[in-house]
């Protein structure tokens, strides 16, 4: 005769399958937020936020390109991060950000003479369907606002006929004061008096800014110059 399975055991079994439907429902939910377009990474993931006040934590993040908000994941919800100016870093996928005004940057290299990347995005009209199999364009790059509403818009789906027109603006950081550039010309008026021996580098090592790689490269390099 077959034992009966014990009271103790059967709640153990039952506490173990719900257990296991729970996580199976929470992955099935992160799968449902992947490889959207507007954010920079192909997945919301485990990333550690460490405020200002030294305090840390843990949350599942990604970063919208599109309205530029650090975005996390929780209870099925996604929410904006609010009170940037509270985070000290906030590190997703081996990758370091700071809050920099309403936006984060991701750190390239963090010295004297600090470059970042800003992350961001164009929602660009891709046409809509007209006679005969034609498309009709409208207007390229269209404004976030009238698309996806005020700033706590998460648009998990883009408007239909619209695609994701991803970019970067890149930064340095010196003598207290933020430069933009997009390009080698504009980096060069940044450092006017080392343009020659910058060019050089560029050109010996074969550098491509919109390469991390190498802008990290050109980054220590800037940083070895100005000692």
């Amino acid at each position: 005769m077959k034992h009966p399975i014990s009271i103790s055991l059967r709640k153990r079994i039952i506490i173990m399958i719900v257990l296991m439907l729970t996580i199976m429902q929470l992955k099935a939910q992160i799968d449902s937020i992947a490889n959207l377009p507007q954010y920079l990474f192909a997945n919301f993931d485990t990333s550690a936020v460490r405020l200002k006040t030294g305090e840390s934590f843990k949350a599942v993040m990604n970063y919208n390109t599109l309205t530029e908000k650090m975005t996390f994941y929780q209870k099925g919800t996604l929410l904006n991060l609010i009170k940037p100016e509270t985070i000290d870093t906030i590190c997703i996928q081996d990758r370091l950000f700071v809050p920099i005004e309403k936006s984060f940057y991701e750190v390239i290299l963090n010295a004297p003479i600090a470059f970042f990347i800003q992350h961001k995005s164009d929602l660009v009209s891709t046409g809509r369907p007209a006679a005969l199999g034609t498309t009709s364009q409208t207007s390229g790059i269209t404004s976030v606002s009238k698309l996806v509403g005020n700033e706590n818009s998460y648009n998990l789906r883009l408007p239909e006929n619209f695609k994701i027109k991803p970019y970067e603006v890149y930064w340095v950081r010196m003598n207290n004061g933020m430069h933009k550039f997009l390009n080698e010309r504009q980096l060069l008026k940044i450092f006017p008096a080392k343009e020659d021996e910058i060019t050089e580098f560029i050109n010996q090592s074969h550098l491509k800014i919109n390469k991390t790689n190498d802008l990290i490269k050109l980054a220590k390099f800037c940083n070895e110059l100005n000692r």
